[in-house]
């Protein structure tokens, strides 16, 4: 018996010290105020369940909407450079019709100075042709060169 003694108060000082324990725990959580404690924890910590939850949803809503956006921007810009394209071939063609319109003003202009040219010398000729018909003709003046000198006016 004797032997068995110590293992005996062992046992009893560790049983008593878990009753303890025990004890100590229920008249902690038998606390009303530790209750309203655990209770207002469990409350607060489904609140942040909550909002984590709503805020994992908006945050996977921006998402879709960055994703559209980003989508819009990618058909802006093909429409954009679709719309530059159609741009520079009407300007390329309205260029072309510039330079043809200049071209033909070219060559009206050219055709004006040599019929200005032909003009003149017809009127040199028609000066020639006056003096001429005056030193033959000294009575009648001609109008060879008045009608000539108002058609180049006009």
């Amino acid at each position: 018996n004797q032997m068995m003694e110590p293992v005996i108060r062992s046992i009893e000082s560790t049983t008593n010290e878990a009753k303890n324990q025990a004890d100590e725990r229920k008249k902690k959580y038998a606390d009303p105020i530790e209750w309203k404690k655990i209770r207002e924890l469990n409350e607060r910590l489904g609140n942040l369940l909550c909002q984590h939850e709503q805020l994992t949803n908006e945050s996977q809503a921006l998402d879709k909407r960055h994703e559209q956006l980003q989508q819009d921007v990618v058909k802006a810009k093909e429409k954009i450079r679709a719309q530059a394209d159609a741009h520079q071939v009407i300007l390329q063609h309205l260029n072309a019709e510039e330079q043809a319109a200049r071209q033909k003003l070219l060559d009206v202009l050219d055709e004006e100075q040599r019929e200005q040219e032909e003009l003149s010398h017809l009127i040199t000729a028609c000066d020639a042709l006056e003096a001429r018909y005056q030193e033959i003709s000294p009575s009648k003046p001609g109008t060879c060169v008045n009608d000539a000198r108002s058609n180049q006016q006009g």
